[in-house]
């Protein structure tokens, strides 16, 4: 009888289920910066109010963001009227405030100007990256400045 109840003991111990390692809902941006130089185009911006999305050529304007090994990053934005606009800084990853387990991508500029999408009128502007989708989402929406949605080139 007694290997009976340890074989039972036994067994239950092993059909006890472990909690899986998922991965976690925001990945970590030293991950997704692991391999520099990268470069991230505007795919999508959207309004505050619903339906106004838009795509592709539709959008305000075309932009991209080039990041180096070093540190630095330029941003580069072409207008409906065909104009090039490029500023760059550099930039890092840091925790955001409210919620230490996400991190953000904080770029600051070497002077204030017109394409830094900011809800302050600071050379700052901040970049979250959304791991379902593989997007880094600008936080300019925060303050109702649109939505805009970056996606990374494949090289």
């Amino acid at each position: 009888m007694k290997p009976f109840f340890t074989i039972l003991i036994v067994l239950s111990f092993l059909s006890c289920s472990k909690e899986e390692n998922k991965e976690p809902e925001h990945l970590n941006l030293d991950l997704v910066l692991k391999e520099l130089p990268q470069q991230w185009e505007l795919i999508k911006m959207t309004g505050s109010f619903q339906g106004s999305e838009t795509t592709g050529d539709e959008m305000f304007w075309q932009e991209t963001y080039s990041f180096s090994e070093d540190g630095t990053f330029t941003k580069t934005r072409i207008d409906e009227e065909g104009n090039t606009f490029t500023v760059s800084g550099q930039f890092r990853i840091t925790e955001d405030m409210e919620t230490p387990s996400d991190k953000s991508l904080v770029l600051t500029y070497e002077e204030v100007n017109n394409i830094i999408g900011s809800c302050y009128n600071r050379p700052v502007e901040y970049l979250y990256y959304r791991n379902d989708e593989n997007l880094l989402l600008s936080n300019w929406w925060a303050c109702d400045g649109p939505g805009l949605f970056y996606k990374k080139i494949q090289e």
